[in-house]
């Protein structure tokens, strides 16, 4: 070989080896290792952003429509949702799925404003609402460690959770602006 040849094949070489020493170290499925936060970091040093795109406890105005699955295809669990199109008047590029169960909603003077009975509830289905919501949540990791380990134990495949049962689960609390 030849010095030129040595030396370019060097460089080549140190270069691999800074970029490799300045790239972080991933596992082998390429994701990030989740990054740890102490609880007393949020609000202070960590902002929290939902699935709205807005910081939770963020008062936002949200349009959608109440939609009923069973209405389109069989499914297992046909629990009402609020599908969401806009967040403060933008439209979004997909909606956004809340269950039923998650929406803390009133009228304007304190009223529930969602049926308490799931066959009073189906007669929402269609119908489009703006809301005055802010978004919060609970993080339920107890609730998905037994199930992974329950579903372990079984020698079931990691199945996509049920929104119940995912680490963190969003809530909607607010009120009806119109329907």
């Amino acid at each position: 070989m030849t010095s030129r040849r040595l030396t370019a094949t060097a460089l080549a070489i140190a270069f691999l080896l800074v970029v490799a020493a300045a790239s972080p170290n991933l596992p082998a499925d390429g994701k990030s290792p989740p990054v740890s936060v102490s609880v007393e970091d949020i609000d202070d040093k960590v902002q929290l952003i939902g699935r709205l795109g807005e910081p939770l406890g963020t008062i936002t105005t949200v349009t959608g429509r109440w939609f009923s699955p069973s209405k389109v295809e069989p499914v297992k669990d046909d629990s009402l949702r609020f599908l969401v199109s806009h967040v403060n008047q933008k439209k979004l590029a997909k909606e956004i799925d809340f269950n039923i169960a998650v929406m803390h909603l009133t009228t304007k003077d304190g009223q529930n404003a969602i049926p308490n009975h799931w066959k009073d509830q189906d007669s929402l289905h269609g119908q489009a609402w703006t809301l005055q919501v802010y978004e919060t949540g609970s993080l339920c990791v107890e609730q998905l460690k037994s199930w992974q380990d329950c579903w372990k134990e079984q020698g079931i495949p990691r199945k996509p959770l049920p929104y119940w049962c995912r680490p963190f689960v969003s809530e909607l609390h607010g009120y009806v602006v119109k329907e």
